[in-house]
Order: structure tokens, then C-alpha cells, then sequence
């Protein structure tokens, strides 16, 4: 009774700011996959047209890698990987704008692959590094060294897989702040860590939520239809929310002032309504 007394008065001595900062953050992960569905739901036609557009020529880079020599078709790979990382640059770029309020315009895609190409190239790097090395340490911890040393091996994978999901999320975040904050990679990369320790259960959320967009992703019609736009917009959608949480009690907007967090089933049933 006492516990519970004490609860409800800490709870009534916040003000409402702070009260509406820590019911914010108890939904945030909630709120994140809410302003994704209408972001997709509001630009969905424009979305896949872009898809399509930008799908063509990796399908042929894909083409001519199957009947290619080995040389020549690790240089397609290089390439592949170069394209996607500059063309998810422009789509964090375009999703940017859209959460800032502005239009749908394809000037903004190419704006963005311009000037933060290079530095999406490096996070993917950087995630791509993480993945080989912690993987590695995964399989000798996990598979080889505990079944000598079953304790310190299993400790070890366990520590691998924890960097490796830590460093994911970190790039996660990292890459909507470069539209946004303007930064370079490793200021990037210094925000995607704070955020991740700063709010460590939203991160675990989010990583689940990731894999499942991917399962997506993966599947034909996911493939052709958004590729990668709902991880984009799932990502910048969850910095958006971050940095309006740590920006202060002035730059806090409420769900009914934003009109991708304001609108529930109704609006889903009856569009034309809004």
C-alpha cells in the first residue's frame, strides 16, 4: 500500500511536460511503427514508383553478374553495393523532408545521394564489418572454443552477438542524422551509440521490428514493390521521435499536432474523409 502510495505521488508531482516525456517514451516504439505505417500509407504510389525506378539498374547489375567471370562479377558486387548505399542516402534524405513537412519531390532523392552518399557508404562499411568480425567470434565462441571450455565460450558469444546488435542498432540511428543533423560519419556514428545506450529497451524493440521489415524485404513482391523505403522510413521515423524527445520540453510536439501520429482506423477506412 505504501509502494503504491508513494508511486502515485512521484507520478502527480511531475508536471506535465515530464509527464508527457515519460508517457512518450513508454510508447515510444509503438509511436515509431505508427508514424511509419502513415508515412508509407501517405506516399505509397510515390514510393513504389521510385522503387521501381531505382530497382532497374541493380536488376541489371544483378543480370550481368550470373554470366560473368568471377573478377567481373565481384565488380558488379562492388558496384551493387556502392548504388544501394548511395540511393538509401537519398531515400533517408526524401524521408527527411517529408517529416519535415515538405513534399514529395525526386530533386530531394538526388540532393541526397549527392551529399550524403559517401557517408552511407561508410555506416554500411562499418555494419558490414561489424557483422563479418562479431560473426566470426559468434561461430569460434559458440561453435568451437565451448565445446572444450562450455562457460567461457558460451560468455564470449554471448559478448559478440551483444556488440554485433549494438553496433547494427548504432548505424541504424546513425543513418537518418546524417540529413538531419548534417554530420559526418563518425559524428554519426557517435549519435547511433548514444541513442542506442541512452534507450536500450526501444533499441531491442526496434531491432526486432527491423527483422521483420527484412523478412519483407527479402520476399519478391517486398523486393519490386519498396525494397528497402520501409526500414528507411522506420529508421528516420525513429530518430525524428528520439530527437524530439531529447530536444526539450519546447521542441516536444503532441501526437495530435503531427498529422503522421494523430490519425487512427477511421482514417485507414476513410481517406478522403481527413
Amino acid at each position: 500500500m505504501c509502494a503504491g502510495t508513494s508511486k502515485d505521488s512521484d507520478s502527480a508531482s511531475l508536471s506535465p511536460a515530464a509527464h508527457r516525456l515519460k508517457t512518450q517514451r513508454q510508447a515510444m516504439v509503438w509511436r515509431i511503427q505508427k508514424m511509419t505505417f502513415w508515412v508509407l500509407y501517405d506516399h505509397l504510389g510515390h514510393f513504389i514508383v521510385l522503387n521501381l525506378l531505382t530497382m532497374l539498374p541493380l536488376a541489371a547489375l544483378l543480370w550481368l553478374s550470373q554470366n560473368s567471370p568471377i573478377s567481373s562479377a565481384m565488380l558488379n558486387l562492388v558496384a551493387i553495393v556502392i548504388y544501394t548505399s548511395v540511393v538509401t542516402a537519398g531515400q533517408l534524405n526524401l524521408v527527411n523532408v517529408l517529416l519535415s513537412g515538405g513534399a514529395f519531390e525526386y530533386r530531394h532523392l538526388w540532393n541526397g545521394m549527392g551529399r550524403f552518399g559517401l557517408a552511407t557508404l561508410l555506416l554500411g562499411v562499418i555494419a558490414a564489418l561489424a557483422l563479418v568480425v562479431c560473426g566470426v567470434g559468434l561461430w569460434f565462441y559458440g561453435g568451437v572454443l565451448a565445446f572444450t571450455y562450455p562457460m567461457p565460450g558460451i560468455i564470449l558469444a554471448q559478448c559478440c552477438a551483444s556488440a554485433l546488435a549494438l553496433l547494427l542498432m548504432a548505424v541504424f540511428f546513425a543513418l537518418p542524422s546524417l540529413p538531419s543533423r548534417s554530420v559526418g560519419t563518425l559524428g554519426a556514428l557517435r549519435i547511433g551509440l548514444a541513442l542506442v545506450a541512452g534507450h536500450p529497451v526501444v533499441s531491442l524493440g526496434l531491432l526486432i521490428t527491423v527483422c521483420i521489415y527484412a523478412v519483407f524485404m527479402i520476399t519478391p513482391p517486398g523486393a519490386a514493390l519498396l525494397s528497402t523505403v520501409p526500414l528507411v522510413v522506420l529508421a528516420s521515423c525513429a530518430y525524428e521521435l528520439l530527437a524530439r524527445y531529447h530536444g526539450g520540453d519546447q521542441d516536444i510536439r503532441e501526437d495530435e499536432e503531427d498529422d503522421y501520429l494523430n490519425r487512427g482506423f477511421r482514417d485507414f477506412l476513410f481517406p478522403w474523409k481527413g
